[in-house]
């Protein structure tokens, strides 16, 4: 039996411990509501500078918006006194013209402007036949949503009735500086998935075929199945992960593609389910991160469930571990086509752990730079692949054997810095940010 005294002491107790998480707390800064019962208000959102104010701005999906209640993306820019009304509205003029499925993607910043850039697709009647469209939208100071370019076009009957309608975002998956996406182009989920490379003009730049194996589709953008990205070897290029739920009649499956100067869109890897795991929809999401802290990127893998619910199993999550022998599969280790890095030639960062407080990189060079350099560039990238920052160096400057490199400020983690001498990569070295 609790005395009087035993229940003062648990209530002191619970008093101490709910006082110190009210020390903590986030306030609403805003509120946004939708316009209509049942409008799925908010049921995608994502976050990215468009108007390159310095203030990261919101976009936001709704299926009923407007007099005519059909569906639209709203944009609220950001601002030190951000409001709730959309100062920008990408609406359907009859319905499920702009992207029924609500999807648009950021899909990073693929013409190297230092822009976030987002990717949406669209459906409209031409000639009595209905249509399906993607389109890609460039961030700006002067952004317009009607400043737009066609990235693809596709007959609704070719299609089984949808595209897919958005890009993902993967990093930079040959380390050219720009970032990349992926997405599917029309009739066959299961053939024409496309890595597109970023640059300059990207109606120009080369669209890869991403392979996969006859029995299952590693890429499984047809089912609006998410892909994961990062440096899962340590190379200083963005690797691709994707998987299909579905594979092997509900097992599924999962496959890596790992990033390189020259990408040619083949697997490298084939993840099978584990055995705990048999007909649990191995693959239904993706996570990327360095979760061991060893420099590497990781992949978590979901099997939540199997497609008749299985009252005794509990569902299971597999992180995968990136590791430097993870290797291209494809091509011979002496590729002809890139120059090799040169032997007894070396850059070294110091002090390595630093602070990322800008103060910059010393460096040491190992070795002779070659005479016929002309053209030096650093080129910093995170354990994702993303680029955080490119600097060219003057050839003779790291002829004098030592110095220092500016760098931005940088959050705790694990960079790659790489040294390319005319255009090709020839050292890369890590550092850790504390």
């Amino acid at each position: 039996m609790k005395t009087p005294k035993m229940m003062m002491s648990l209530m002191m107790l619970l008093l101490a411990i709910n006082g110190i998480y009210a020390q903590n707390s986030m306030p609403i800064m805003q509120t946004f509501k939708g316009h209509y019962g049942n409008s799925w208000f908010g049921e995608r959102i994502t976050a990215m500078d468009y108007n390159a104010d310095g203030y990261d701005d919101l976009i936001l999906y709704s299926r009923k918006y407007g007099t005519n209640q059909l569906n639209a993306i709203l944009f609220y820019s950001g601002s030190t006194q951000m409001d709730s009304i959309p100062d920008i509205v990408l609406q359907s003029q009859y319905p499920g013209q702009v992207n029924a499925n609500g999807f648009f993607l950021n899909a990073g910043d693929v013409n190297g402007d230092g822009l976030d850039d987002f990717v949406t697709g669209f459906g409209a009647t031409i000639n009595g036949e209905f249509n399906n469209y993607r389109y890609l939208y460039l961030g700006s100071d002067t952004f317009n949503v009607n400043d737009r370019i066609l990235m693809y076009q596709v007959p609704n009957s070719n299609s089984g009735g949808q595209i897919f309608a958005g890009a993902y975002g993967i990093g930079d998956i040959n380390g050219d500086g720009y970032d990349d996406m992926v997405y599917c182009n029309g009739d066959s989920w299961y053939n024409n998935n496309k890595i597109r490379l970023g640059g300059n003009n990207i109606m120009m730049t080369e669209e890869i075929t991403v392979e996969s194996f006859s029995a299952a589709n590693l890429l499984n953008l047809g089912s609006w199945q998410k892909v994961a990205y990062g440096d899962f070897n340590g190379d200083g290029y963005s690797d691709l992960a994707g998987s299909d739920w579905l594979a092997f009649t509900w097992i599924g499956h999962a496959g890596i593609w790992l990033g390189k100067a020259i990408p040619n869109g083949m697997y490298d890897l084939r993840i099978s389910s584990p055995s705990t795991s048999p007909f649990h929809q191995f693959g239904w999401q993706l996570a990327a991160g360095d979760f061991n802290g060893d420099g590497f990127c990781d992949l978590a893998v979901s099997a939540p469930q199997s497609d008749s619910p299985n009252p005794w199993y509990n569902g299971y999550v597999y992180i995968f571990a990136g590791n430097a022998q993870l290797a291209d599969t494809t091509v011979a280790n002496e590729d002809p086509v890139l120059v090799p890095e040169q032997a007894g030639f070396g850059m070294r960062y110091y002090p390595n752990p630093q602070a990322g407080d800008g103060s910059g990189i010393s460096y040491e060079i190992e070795g002779k730079i070659p005479d016929l350099t002309t053209q030096a560039t650093l080129t910093i990238h995170n354990i994702k692949g993303q680029l955080i920052k490119q600097i060219d160096v003057e050839a003779d400057q790291l002829r004098k054997g030592t110095g220092t490199i500016s760098t931005p400020r940088m959050n705790p983690g694990v960079y790659i810095i790489s040294l390319w001498l005319n255009g090709t990569k020839t050292n890369s070295e890590k550092i850790v940010i504390k």
